[in-house]
């Protein structure tokens, strides 16, 4: 028996450093006739947005937007549960962000709080989240730190599972870097081709919930926009976005140049850079090469 699903659309506007092509279209009032596989149907859900990236729904199937140019993060829930969100459904939770882009929740186990994470170019804060209600409580509480700006700006972020076999770093004192969950980050690079000046840059990163540290994870990439898990293997699969130069040339002329850029599996790197933090202050920095 068929199932009859809802795809939820809104509008993603793409920013990026420079502009090489322009497209503009008036709005719609209706969707236009798309073609959808037989047990699929298609509406809009909210309208009026500015600038939408990242959604997130939390545990009561209210969603969470960032609107990374207007430096915001919005809720909307459908309360009259007529299908739509209407402009009186949706508020500001944030505000005066630095280009917030990526939003994650986490339940911690040990405490039953749960936190909304929200990463902006420079950080990532995390913010206690009244399930119930729909309401931030208190103050931020920072996580993890990154050069901001740059080419690439934006930063995504995810939690997933840990898949190292073994500890980053070991001794007395060590950090637990085999936690069961771990935060992912994506951190773009500054420019199209250059050498960085910082490890965290042109990679994706990993802490655990608390950010008691920051490590490397997969490195050498350009601009890992969006990511996930595989289910079954759970391997890290990451869309690694295309130089701007090669917008314009055609299909087979960007596969003959640049193969892995679509969808590539991201394996743990050999080569380990992290930064220790606890308190949030940055306590030493060691590079360390596994074998």
């Amino acid at each position: 028996m068929n199932r009859k699903l809802s795809v939820v659309i809104i509008a993603v506007v793409l920013i990026g450093g420079s502009v090489l092509i322009k497209y503009k279209r008036p709005p719609i009032s209706k969707i236009e006739n798309p073609t959808l596989a037989s047990d699929y149907s298609i509406d809009q859900y909210a309208t009026n947005l500015d600038g939408p990236r990242v959604m997130e729904f939390d545990a009561k199937g209210r969603m969470i937007v960032s609107e990374t140019k207007a430096g915001k993060v919005i809720i909307a829930e459908d309360k009259n549960k007529n299908g739509t969100i209407e402009d009186q459904e949706k508020s500001v939770i944030l505000s005066n962000l630095k280009s917030p882009h990526g939003l994650a929740f986490y339940t911690d186990k040990k405490t039953s709080v749960t936190y909304l994470y929200v990463a902006e170019t420079q950080q990532v804060n995390r913010y206690v989240y009244d399930v119930n209600v729909g309401v931030i409580i208190g103050k931020s509480e920072n996580i993890a730190e990154f050069p901001e700006g740059g080419r690439h700006y934006t930063r995504t972020i995810s939690f997933g599972p840990n898949l190292r076999k073994s500890p980053i770093i070991s001794g007395n004192g060590a950090v637990d870097t085999l936690g069961e969950t771990k935060l992912y980050i994506s951190v773009g690079s500054s420019c199209d081709a250059c050498v960085e000046d910082s490890w965290k840059r042109a990679a994706i990163l990993e802490s655990d919930p608390e950010g008691s540290f920051l490590a490397e994870f997969a490195g050498g990439l350009r601009n890992s926009v969006f990511f996930t898990f595989n289910p079954d293997t759970k391997e890290l699969w990451a869309t690694e976005m295309v130089p701007s130069v090669m917008v314009g040339l055609s299909a087979m002329e960007i596969k003959s140049k640049m193969q892995h850029l679509i969808l590539v599996p991201i394996p743990v790197k050999i080569y380990q850079k992290i930064a220790l933090r606890q308190s949030h202050r940055l306590l030493k920095y060691q590079h360390i090469l596994h074998h």
